[in-house]
């Protein structure tokens, strides 16, 4: 056997070992690409802003998740049955670009009434000019964490969209659609505090189990890969 053929056999031996060295590796944390926490005085919204007919914005100097600020959505008492909605976004180049392979996640907050129907929606707009939807929901009178993947599971588009992961490469705007009916018109606030944008990492329990089948299948098929070593080495 000549020392190629030896040398592939010593790298064969060796990779179980190789494998298991890497699970002693410490484990990172997603890396954060950016966090708007609203936190005032002087915070100059970093490109967030309000759309709403009824709805107004502000950023307060006190409350939201370490009680420093959040941006605050309000509805003011009507005082009859109605339907009002508002929108939370941002379209400046910080946060806009390609979403493909992000996690998003935010606290918000909805002010406890009883009466209203609330229908709350993460969006997302394209530059194809679809506009991508995903609901979700948090309890009242509590700031909730809420984190958004962006794999395409449970969600819809507004119109007519049908590309999604090609929509989620190219987001024009982003931010939270709110919707609520009151039979009774009575004042209603949302909130939204540290809007955190992140990669994903594989978790270390994941990385590990991969390297266990992978050490599983390599164990498994070792004694062929020597005899097929052997064979070439006679021909």
């Amino acid at each position: 056997m000549n020392k190629t053929l030896t040398r592939v056999l010593k790298v064969v031996c060796l990779l179980p070992f190789i494998a298991l060295g890497v699970l002693v590796l410490p484990a990172k944390g997603a890396p954060v690409l950016g966090t708007d926490s609203f936190d005032a005085p002087g915070y100059d919204a970093s490109g967030w802003q309000s759309v709403s007919p009824d709805g107004i914005a502000t950023i307060p100097h006190n409350g939201g998740v370490s009680d420093s600020g959040y941006f605050q959505l309000s509805f003011p008492d009507v005082g009859n049955l109605g339907s009002e909605y508002g929108y939370i976004f941002n379209n400046d180049l910080n946060h806009t670009g390609n979403y493909s392979n992000h996690i998003v996640s935010f606290s918000f907050w909805v002010s406890p009434v009883s009466d209203p129907t609330v229908a709350l929606n993460f969006y997302f707009k394209s530059q194809s000019g679809k506009t991508w939807l995903l609901d979700f929901q948090v309890p009242e009178n509590a700031w909730t964490s809420v984190s958004v993947n962006f794999n395409g599971l449970n969600w819809s588009s507004l119109n007519g969209g049908i590309d999604f992961m090609g929509d989620v490469s190219r987001v024009t705007e982003i931010g939270i659609h709110v919707d609520h009916l009151t039979a009774n018109g009575s004042a209603f606030t949302y909130g939204l505090d540290n809007w955190t944008t992140s990669i994903p990492v594989p978790e270390p329990e994941s990385m590990a189990l991969a390297l266990v089948a992978f050490i599983s299948l390599l164990l498994t098929f070792r004694q062929p890969i020597l005899a097929f070593v052997r064979k070439r080495s006679r021909a």
